[in-house]
């Protein structure tokens, strides 16, 4: 086999091409035609030439597995919206404690369904406490009967009448001869007219209390000074003197 090699010379020297025969080695020195010695490099059959062309490199940096984002869960349906206020036995927050436990039940329809009426009852005995807890634990006993019939139904009504007040309407008058004291309190005891105004729109729909009856009971709430005022504006209606009362307090 013959191996042909070039020869690179100075300037001054010309390119002299060299056929040499069969090699034994990888390197030989020879001397050129004047007599200086060249060191050459010969490759046998078994090994390929080396491509001259350098590897081309990916220039754009191997991926960061640490900087890759994470897969994210979203946890917002078991999320807790909300809370169920404590119930100790005061007959005048019966009927909130049960209105918070309904407006807790439809705010977690994923930890409450509908129909998941044990769920409902037994969150709701865990915030029964204080003056109430022997009703409370009489509740338990049956409800862990094996014949007990599980109902959230039920459970509110025998809630309500048990807990519920025994004349709303007798204690709603009483609340309202106490919230006609309020042109006689002074300073800071006298209540704002936005809150008498709310007070007395919650005291007459337990009462029953409308019509003229209603807007004669507003009145005396008000103080002479607040009464001749709420005059100039001439309200029509109940609803009109309530709205007439709040513009007042931020005069």
């Amino acid at each position: 086999m013959l191996v042909t090699c070039s020869i690179g010379r100075t300037s001054h020297q010309s390119l002299i091409l060299y056929t040499v025969a069969r090699l034994d080695t990888r390197w030989r020195d020879i001397e050129d035609g004047n007599g200086l010695p060249i060191t050459v490099s010969f490759y046998t059959d078994k090994e390929p030439l080396p491509d001259p062309t350098p590897p081309c490199q990916d220039p754009s940096p191997p991926p960061n597995p640490m900087s890759e984002t994470a897969p994210t869960h979203d946890h917002r349906s078991n999320s807790v919206i909300g809370e169920i206020l404590k119930f100790k036995g005061k007959r005048k927050e019966a009927k909130a404690f049960i209105q918070n436990c309904k407006i807790y039940f439809r705010l977690n329809p994923k930890r409450i369904a509908a129909d998941d009426d044990g769920t409902k009852i037994f969150l709701a005995l865990n915030k029964i406490s204080d003056g109430a807890k022997e009703w409370k634990d009489a509740q338990i006993d049956d409800l862990l009967k094996p014949d007990s019939k599980i109902n959230w139904t039920a459970f509110k009504t025998a809630f309500l009448e048990n807990w519920g007040e025994v004349d709303p309407a007798g204690n709603a008058f009483t609340q309202l001869l106490k919230l006609q004291q309020r042109p006689a309190q002074k300073g800071k005891r006298q209540i704002r007219l936005p809150a008498y105004v709310a007070q007395f729109k919650e005291i007459i729909k337990k009462a029953g209390i409308t019509g003229e009856a209603a807007f004669h009971l507003f009145r005396k709430g008000l103080t002479k000074d607040e009464f001749e005022k709420a005059m100039i504006t001439d309200p029509k209606s109940l609803e009109d003197w309530y709205n007439v009362a709040i513009r007042l307090d931020n005069i």
